[in-house]
């Protein structure tokens, strides 16, 4: 079996720690420059001001609704339009167990919260139903809080194909492929 010698190795590795350390750089630039362009400006919503808003607008009762902040940045729905058409998540492949619903509705949400500093975008769990109200299986996809004028909105987000519908408090959450979600848990981070 070939090996390279211990100079060469070590030469490797203080280029990979380089190319490690540039990566991360360009990365931090890069969320600074997403940050500048976007120029957003969210509206500070408190803890229970979210909490009663999300049991009002779904019926999910408050003890599964899990908030983990005490102030809430929230958007207006035009500004997360701008930023999901530009956004790569839904390009991602699934992959069964690895990178399916679940990961998809967290990944996300935490580069909602990391790179725009906008934290209410709740991962959701629920039922999915199909046309004819037969029951497809349990899913996870987002849920995210938005509002116009200060008056707060709910939008269902799904990650995995850019889908997206306002819900209204009482009546069906329906995407475009004419799924029905029926979310019944909620985590905000």
């Amino acid at each position: 079996m070939f090996s390279l010698p211990a100079k060469t190795m070590a030469e490797i590795e203080k280029v990979n720690t380089m190319f490690h350390k540039f990566g991360h750089q360009l990365l931090d630039r890069g969320i600074k420059f997403i940050k500048t362009a976007y120029k957003l400006k969210p509206k500070v919503f408190t803890r229970p001001e979210i909490l009663a808003f999300l049991n009002g607008q779904t019926g999910i009762p408050n003890s599964s609704i899990s908030l983990a902040d005490m102030k809430y940045h929230v958007e207006t729905w035009a500004k997360w339009g701008q930023i999901i058409d530009l956004d790569l998540i839904d390009t991602q492949k699934y992959l069964t167990d690895v990178m399916d619903c679940d990961n998809f509705a967290m990944a996300y949400a935490a580069r909602a919260s990391m790179v725009y500093g906008l934290n209410t975008c709740g991962i959701a769990y629920g039922n999915i139903y199909d046309l004819t109200g037969k029951f497809i299986g349990r899913h996870a996809f987002n849920l995210i809080v938005t509002h116009e004028k200060g008056v707060l909105k709910l939008y269902c987000y799904e990650p995995m194909d850019d889908n997206s519908n306002q819900v209204i408090k009482g009546q069906k959450i329906i995407l475009i492929h004419g799924w029905e979600y029926r979310p019944d848990w909620i985590l905000m981070q």
